[in-house]
């Protein structure tokens, strides 16, 4: 008798832990959301930002558009560049904060990236493996919003 009750409360209490990360994933990932607006710098502006669940593994992951005022490249000057980006959170190492941005330090599958001049074709996704940034120029906001991430890194795949 002893051993069922035993064999009920562990399994409660597994129930438990589990349903308060799947909690606070939603959390966080809710959290990021409502952040996004503040996610830029005077001259880049995040027009989307959402965090998804991959149906198929259940990692967590964000997809944003980041549009950039001005952009060079090989000594060109690019305007109003269009930024597709795609990263998953079981490939960050870790993130932290230094000065107005949250670095993401990525394992070497890094993150994808589809770019897009004005009057051009976006040029198709592509991986890159250094280290992703974003600039939150509100402290507080950029506190919140490393607390969200880094529990998201910390916790990458979904919890059912």
């Amino acid at each position: 008798m002893l051993k069922k009750i035993l064999l009920c409360i562990l399994l409660a209490s597994n129930f438990y832990v589990f349903s308060q990360s799947h909690y606070s994933q939603q959390q966080a990932s809710s959290e990021l959301d409502r952040y996004s607006n503040s996610f830029g710098s005077n001259r880049s502006e995040a027009l989307s930002f959402k965090m998804y669940k991959d149906p198929q593994n259940q990692k967590i992951f964000f997809r944003a558009i980041f549009k950039k005022d001005r952009t060079t490249v090989k000594g060109k000057t690019y305007y109003n560049m269009k930024f597709k980006v795609e990263l998953v959170m079981k490939y960050v190492n870790h993130v932290y904060e230094k000065g107005n941005k949250l670095y993401f330090d990525l394992d070497s599958n890094g993150y994808s990236m589809n770019i897009k001049a004005p009057r051009e074709n976006w040029i198709g996704n592509r991986i890159y493996t250094n280290d992703f940034t974003i600039t939150i120029n509100n402290s507080t906001i950029r506190k919140k919003a490393l607390k969200a991430f880094k529990y998201l890194v910390k916790n990458p795949v979904y919890h059912q």
